[in-house]
């Protein structure tokens, strides 16, 4: 079979594409059943093995894929002031503190590597600014050095799975909503209370595992867990 014109329509068409090597996964799984877990095993990593050599090639220089519905700025908007929370800072000018870092990205994801090592190049030539505190409690005092005119905007991913106490999390969105601030989250569902109170509906069949991306409590899109793709609602 010819993948090339195959391939050329997909890089065209990103989000299509992953749903078409989506379906034939699930093709895959289908034709499983008539096979022993020997034969399964190995037409499972011939499809692994052909997914990332002929489909994930087409998207080598594409860092995030946008479904066509999103809404993308004209313009960035302007940053006056920026500082993060974090229970344990890393500094990303201590090499055995960037080693123990990159020890945490799981085997096999050589992308995520090369974007964290892309990142702590630029943050060491512009280090944030990243106080030691807990988001239970300390984040109305960092909020208060922000200036009074900025628009304040309060953002996390994939840190309320961390609180496990739901009391602490139903905290800390009072505390936002208390600083006046706009909240976005990018959060696995039902750690933030949606306003309306609906999860809204999955995407079709997601290359990864979905998180909610919300503004104020209010679901916008679903999510890649590590922001590789990004699907807006209707």
């Amino acid at each position: 079979m010819e993948l090339r014109p195959i391939l050329s329509a997909m890089r065209r068409n990103k989000f299509g594409a992953l749903l078409i090597a989506a379906q034939m996964a699930v093709t895959l799984a289908f034709l499983a059943n008539a096979l022993t877990p020997v034969q399964w095993y190995m037409q499972a990593q011939r499809f692994r093995l052909w997914f990332f050599q002929a489909v994930m090639r087409a998207f080598a220089d594409t860092d995030v894929i946008i479904a066509p519905a999103t809404p993308v700025p004209a313009a960035l908007p302007e940053v006056v002031w920026r500082a993060g929370l974090d229970l344990a800072p890393i500094d990303v000018t201590d090499d055995e503190s960037v080693s123990w870092l990159e020890s945490l990205i799981w085997p096999g994801e050589g992308d995520r590597l090369t974007l964290l090592r892309a990142a702590v190049r630029v943050a060491r030539e512009d280090p944030p600014r990243i106080v030691r505190g807990d988001l239970r409690r300390d984040l109305p005092a960092l909020a208060l050095e922000a200036p009074e005119r900025a628009t304040l905007v309060v953002f996390h991913t994939a840190v309320l799975g961390y609180v496990w106490d739901a009391a602490d999390r139903r905290g800390f969105a009072d505390t936002v909503r208390a600083l006046g601030a706009r909240w976005i989250a990018n959060e696995v569902p039902g750690l933030i209370e949606l306003e309306p109170r609906a999860e809204p509906p999955r995407p079709g069949p997601a290359p990864r595992g979905e998180q909610l991306v919300t503004l104020d409590g209010v679901p916008l899109a679903w999510a890649d867990s590590h922001g590789a793709w990004l699907q807006w609602l209707a």
